[in-house]
């Protein structure tokens, strides 16, 4: 089998360099062979990824393997044609175990000699380029061109969430992006982790999404005993074009249970089927913080939210000087 495998590829030595990437099943074979020891190599050396992979259903662990797998070994083709290319020159087939070492020395001279200088450039071109160090450069270079120069930092996506995730409890849900922390903008993963490093088991952290707005009390991670929030994030990018105002919103100066009460209260409103299309004042002042009002309002405004008699008199009056002001989704609009 191994003596038919290299005398086939041997008829190749000496062919038209297109003819070095044409499918056959051994080329195939070894291009699928490269990502997946790749994939085992990963999964082995990181546990990070180990507890990524492990958080997916099985039906799409197995299809989103299985697409990786194929994309790799469509990238990682032309380096199999250049290996086997090369072992196709440099290994002389039929001698077995009882070849001499001199002899297995002069029949790898007397194959290298009637191969193409061109083809053994191709074959190594071929592995240079189409090799995971250097596939993983150009990427690297394209994605820091793409995210750092066209684009910039806007927040931090949830990716999956841990088994033990009271961030899934609340009702976060995959895509979200988390823009700020306790009014803290959040526009990197480094300021999200800074953001946990600083919290305690048991503490509540407030979140402001692409969707709405989350209190969330931390656990403890079952392995480690840290605080987190049972989620896998990655980082996201928006235009350079794009304001910072189009971004969605952050609490920088509203204290967490002055703002919770609020979302509490907006909550209960809709869910007793209560009408809010008229953007009405739900807390004249907030229980936790008499200097804050709660208004309703539409995203974008109506004329209706501009009526007197709809918003909070409190504020109006000047017995409150700060509110804050939800959708008809109970999803913050602004905090003042």
């Amino acid at each position: 089998m191994k003596e038919k495998f290299y005398n086939r590829e041997r008829q190749d030595i000496g062919m038209p360099l297109i003819d070095v990437v044409r499918p056959t099943k051994e080329r195939i074979l070894v291009a699928l062979l490269i990502p997946v020891i790749l994939l085992a190599i990963m999964i082995a050396i990181n546990p990070a990824y180990q507890r990524m992979l492990s958080a997916n259903e099985p039906l799409v662990l197995v299809v989103g393997i299985g697409i990786g797998i194929l994309a790799g070994a469509v990238l990682y083709y032309p380096m199999a044609c250049g290996l086997i290319y090369l072992l196709a020159i440099f290994q002389r087939p039929g001698t077995g175990h009882k070849a001499k070492g001199k002899a297995k020395a002069e029949g790898k001279r007397k194959e290298a000699r009637h191969a193409s200088r061109k083809e053994l450039a191709f074959a190594i071109a071929l592995i240079a380029v189409f090799n995971p160090l250097t596939v993983s450069l150009i990427s690297s270079g394209i994605s820091y061109a793409n995210n750092y120069v066209i684009n910039r930092s806007c927040g931090v996506e949830i990716a999956g969430f841990q088994e033990l995730s009271p961030a899934r409890d609340a009702g976060m849900g995959l895509g979200e992006v988390i823009t700020s922390a306790d009014g803290t903008p959040v526009s990197t993963l480094a300021s999200f982790f800074d953001m946990m490093k600083v919290k305690n088991v048991g503490e509540a952290v407030m979140l402001t999404t692409s969707r709405t707005d989350y209190v969330i009390k931390l656990v403890a991670d079952p392995d480690t005993g840290k605080p987190v929030l049972g989620i896998f994030v990655r980082e996201v990018y928006c235009p350079r074009s794009l304001p910072p105002e189009a971004l969605p919103p952050s609490l920088k100066n509203v204290s967490m249970e002055a703002f919770y009460q609020c979302k509490q209260s907006c909550v209960h409103t809709m869910d007793a089927g209560d009408q809010m299309e008229n953007g009405p004042c739900l807390l004249d002042r907030i229980p936790s913080d008499p200097d804050w009002s709660c208004d309703i309002a539409h995203m974008p405004r109506q004329e209706v939210d501009n009526n007197p008699d709809n918003q909070c008199q409190a504020y109006r009056s000047g017995n409150t000087t700060h509110f804050i002001e939800l959708s008809t989704e109970c999803r913050l609009i602004r905090a003042e």
